[in-house]
């Protein structure tokens, strides 16, 4: 059950009107009352009610999203997929970016459970112990999505990353490539992105290839990383000029790595193979076009979406682990 005002203020041996002096900020309380106040809190992990409303009805009528970004189509199309869903079924979405960051997340989380929403959409698996409390504590319906989790914290809607990542680097060595580096973003971004680097690993493995991974330096917009990745490149090269091939963790870094080549006079796929991840409209509006891993990225939302609109209305989902799968698309640059 979520925590309430009534227990918080049991546990700091005060009364109710104590506590909302202190969550109101009212110069009318003790320091040493404050304190000890405040310590429950956290202790605890009581959110606030900021609809008094929705606490005699139980419903808000608003749900929450929180992705990395909205920079990129990546998300954007995963929330749009989610709002499609809520919309028909009067739902209002609230939507949060982390920049990547699980501080900024939890942050995120606090804030959105003080408005009482009737389901919360997370992306990835990893996650502060904080918010794992906090969710358990607020008793709501949650999806972790764009993976594949084990033990979700409520659902999981997504696919193998490290599975896709390992088939299209073995459609490389299919093709006769022996000399596979990837280039990733930086890694401390999400756990997904190590799960790519684990699926790489696997197939080179499995083949009794050198493994060379390389982390491209972190942009500030996608232009800025197409620019990045294309630097990348260069040292990829520099250090390992037989090199023959690129696998990319995403399309942003595998666009950059082709604008590279063709500024250098590279010539892919005959000199260089390149792969990307996700196949945003990009890859396959350049060219050549860049063979790439097609994930859902409008259906994760959407299934999410669903299900998590089910389990509000106190309805049993079959299945906590919903894997939607994903394509590998050979195209020009392999």
């Amino acid at each position: 059950m979520p925590i309430t005002i009534k227990d918080v203020a049991a546990a700091a041996g005060v009364g109710v009107g104590t506590v909302s002096r202190v969550l109101s900020g009212s110069a009318n309380v003790s320091k040493q009352t404050r304190q000890r106040v405040e310590e429950e809190i956290q202790r605890l992990h009581y959110v606030p009610n900021s609809l008094a409303g929705a606490l005699s009805s139980r419903r808000s009528g608003i749900v929450a999203i929180i992705v990395p970004t909205l920079e990129q189509s990546i998300f954007a199309d995963t929330v749009d997929g989610a709002e499609s869903e809520f919309n028909v079924r009067n739902l209002q979405v609230l939507v949060g970016q982390t920049k990547y960051d699980i501080g900024r997340e939890a942050e995120l989380v606090k804030a959105f459970l003080r408005l009482r929403p009737e389901g919360l959409i997370l992306t990835g698996s990893n996650h502060l112990p904080i918010v794992h409390d906090l969710l358990k504590t607020a008793d709501i319906p949650v999806a972790e999505c764009w993976g594949r989790a084990e033990t979700p914290i409520g659902i999981s809607v997504g696919f193998d990353n490290q599975a896709a990542a390992r088939d299209i680097v073995t459609h490389m060595i299919d093709r006769g490539r022996r000399r596979i580096a990837m280039l990733c973003a930086p890694r401390h971004f999400d756990n997904r992105l190590q799960q790519r680097i684990d699926g790489y690993e696997e197939a080179m493995n499995l083949h009794g290839l050198e493994i060379d991974v390389h982390d491209s330096i972190e942009g500030s917009s996608t232009y800025s990383g197409f620019h990045q990745s294309g630097k990348a490149l260069d040292r990829i090269l520099q250090q390992r000029p037989d090199t023959d091939a690129i696998f990319c963790s995403d399309d942003f870094n595998a666009v950059g790595a082709l604008f590279r080549c063709q500024q250098r006079g590279i010539w892919v796929p005959n000199q260089l193979s390149i792969a990307g991840f996700v196949d945003l409209p990009i890859a396959s509006g350049i060219t050549p076009a860049v063979t790439t891993v097609r994930v859902p990225r409008w259906e994760i939302g959407a299934t999410a979406a669903r299900n998590l609109a089910a389990m509000a209305n106190g309805e049993t989902i079959p299945e906590r682990i919903i894997d939607l799968g994903y394509e590998i698309i050979v195209r020009e640059t392999t």
